[in-house]
């Protein structure tokens, strides 16, 4: 039994870039799984990964302890960057649920979410729900893959990566406000144009508590809307998911 030193650390280096864009992405923090278990996963996606790539891409052993942390820091930096971009077709359903809990109400009934230690609205987690489902559906886990094997082509295991384009990043993260506002804007249009009404109403029988009024009708009327919706939302999270690998393209050079 032979031990490879080259391919451990190419499995090493893979997993520190891999693992870095799967822990800070929803596709694990939705899943509800031990830790030993996302570590595993991790390392054996990136062993599968590692064995298709080519000899020439393997990194050269490194005895340098100090060039190892530096080769491994990197990695998780590149991991992170190329997070960020997944992260942000995410947060665009974040913000739409976000802006339409503050119209409908719904933000006073959040329950605490262990996997994010945060409280979250019922609205927000099934959206995020629904956002890895179609994710999973149109075969983003395999072009998740292949964008990491693209990943390893342009930026070798192992070697510092300098290209960080702040631009990008920044035109990145703007498009999450846009996306977040298209999904929204339905929704927003017409609990404007409900607190219209209830304003005239307001007026009209003064003696009526619109408050406790209101409540039951924006629930109804957001939830309608979201229910007519339902057939645009997958294809603007496609949008969201193409544009992904469009930044990394970028990013990557």
């Amino acid at each position: 039994m032979t031990f490879d030193a080259q391919w451990v650390a190419l499995v090493v280096f893979v997993s520190l870039r891999l693992g870095a864009l799967l822990m800070l992405t929803p596709l694990f923090t939705q899943l509800r799984a031990p830790v030993t278990f996302r570590v595993l996963l991790v390392l054996a996606l990136a062993a599968c990964v590692s064995a298709g790539l080519p000899t020439a891409a393997r990194p050269a052993p490194v005895a340098d302890p100090v060039l190892f942390a530096v080769g491994a820091l990197s990695e998780v930096l590149l991991g992170a960057l190329l997070a960020f971009g997944l992260h942000c077709a995410f947060a665009a359903l974040h913000l739409a649920a976000k802006v339409v809990d503050l119209q409908m109400g719904l933000g006073v009934g959040g329950i605490f979410d262990p996997a994010t230690r945060s409280q979250q609205s019922p609205l927000y987690l099934g959206l995020q729900w629904l956002a890895v489902l179609v994710f999973l559906s149109i075969d983003g886990h395999h072009a998740l893959l292949r964008g990491i094997a693209y990943s390893l082509e342009r930026v070798p295991a192992g070697v510092p990566f300098i290209g960080y384009a702040g631009d990008e990043v920044v035109r990145m993260f703007g498009a999450v406000f846009s996306m977040g506002v298209l999904v929204g804007a339905p929704v927003m249009a017409a609990m404007l144009l409900l607190e219209g009404g209830l304003a005239v109403v307001s007026k009209a029988l003064p003696q009526m508590n619109v408050f406790f009024v209101s409540m039951p009708i924006k629930v109804l009327l957001g939830l309608g809307m979201l229910a007519l919706l339902s057939r645009q939302l997958a294809p603007l999270m496609q949008r969201g998911y193409a544009a992904v690998f469009d930044y990394w393209q970028r990013v990557l050079g």
